[in-house]
């Protein structure tokens, strides 16, 4: 049997209906599923939280509870999907010509710095062709780039407000 609670309950709840302080947490692509079950009474409590789980788990640890990783399933019905890895999105506003302005959007693993997006822009560019015989800080002078890195937290953010 499952016990389903809203986030805020399930702390008190994992501890007054399976007796402990320990739970599971499993990331999901829309946030993260928490878990606890009692062998013994056959009780599984569980609850849904949007945003990323690393903020999950650590409101929950600051409730008192001992979270490790995985997921107590009763069934295939709600085994959650692996969490697909959320990037960091990079996106440079720039000087395209007299007329117009462009915008060059790319994707990282892991937090990138500024040079290191500028420099990747100018890469494509000359690969590409778009540009001939200027060098990186030429580019950024005449190129006058704006910077805007959105971290996976802040996109997953942004998506949960939606859904409010």
């Amino acid at each position: 049997m499952t016990l389903r609670v809203p986030f805020d309950l399930f702390s008190e709840t994992v501890r007054r209906v399976v007796g402990t302080d320990e739970a599971y947490l499993a990331p999901t692509d829309a946030g993260s599923i928490c878990t606890a079950f009692d062998t013994n009474k056959r009780v599984r409590v569980l609850t849904k939280q949007p945003g990323p789980a690393s903020a999950t788990k650590e409101k929950l640890e600051k409730a008192g509870m001992k979270i490790r990783s995985g997921y107590w399933a009763e069934g295939d019905e709600d085994v959650p999907e692996p969490a697909q890895a959320v990037p960091f999105i990079a996106s440079v506003s720039y000087h395209a010509n007299k007329d117009q302005a462009g915008v060059w959007v790319d994707a990282y693993d892991s937090l990138p710095t500024v040079a290191l997006v500028l420099k990747a822009m100018y890469d494509e560019f000359t690969d590409t062709g778009e540009l001939q015989d200027i060098s990186f800080d030429e580019f950024v002078r005449l190129a006058h780039p704006n910077v805007v890195i959105v971290t996976p937290s802040e996109l997953i953010n942004y998506v949960t407000a939606k859904n409010q």
